[in-house]
């Protein structure tokens, strides 16, 4: 495998609401993982530039937004491509595919 287009994780965030007195949106949790990841990755906001996709499971079963281009808009990535998995516990090892699979592909 070509080396430059080798997967690499560089940072990762997460974070669950277990507070039953914190009432917030779903992409308010979103974000905060978001920030959390670029703090892990060490390379501060300029990452944020180099995102070319953004992935997500659904905000709710009732929501129609669509939470990938909410977290592309609150984070000002317009040329993001954005995706979005059903309603499924494996969701988010299916973005994970999904990136690996775009890097390896040159994207």
């Amino acid at each position: 495998m070509d080396q430059a287009r080798l997967p690499v994780i560089v940072g990762v965030g997460e974070v669950a609401n277990t507070d039953d007195d914190r009432i917030v949106h779903p992409l308010e949790l979103l974000a905060e993982a978001v920030e959390q990841a670029v703090a892990d990755s060490h390379a501060g906001r300029r990452l944020l530039d180099r995102v070319g996709l953004v992935g997500a499971t659904p905000l709710s079963i009732y929501s129609e937004d669509r939470a990938a281009d909410l977290v592309a808009a609150r984070f000002e990535l317009p040329a993001a491509d954005t995706v979005e998995t059903g309603y499924t516990g494996s969701g988010p090892l299916r973005l994970l595919a999904e990136a690996g699979h775009r890097i390896t592909e040159g994207h």
